[in-house]
């Protein structure tokens, strides 16, 4: 049987975060659901930080939302050990990766703001 143990992260992680209203308007709206976040411990040698997260970028003035970007963004970081603070660490480092990953694309779109 696999078994996962699952890291929960710090909120300080995020200080980039911005609350947005739900009634604020905005051309493009952007969703994301996390489709996994933990340690991979299977392996002793190589444990990795695991995180996914699926992307929908949609226009919001377009009465059928229409989807302009909805991509799937995974990464695997290798960790020194299998400590809370080094998976941690690898997680951090696998969302940073995803969400450059994110922006790239976002730029690639050259959509009107």
């Amino acid at each position: 049987m696999l078994s996962r143990s699952i890291v929960q992260l710090p909120l300080s992680n995020f200080p980039l975060a911005i609350y947005r209203p739900a009634d604020a308007s905005a051309r493009y709206s952007i969703e994301g659901q996390v489709t996994a976040l933990y340690g991979d411990l299977r392996n002793k040698a190589e444990t990795e930080a695991v995180f996914s997260i699926q992307i929908f970028v949609t226009e919001t003035v377009n009465p059928d939302r229409r989807i302009v970007l909805q991509r799937n963004y995974s990464q695997k970081v290798r960790v020194p050990d299998r400590s809370a603070e080094a998976i941690t660490k690898g997680l951090s480092a696998a969302l940073q990766q995803s969400f450059s990953a994110l922006e790239t694309d976002i730029r690639a779109l050259k959509v009107k703001l």
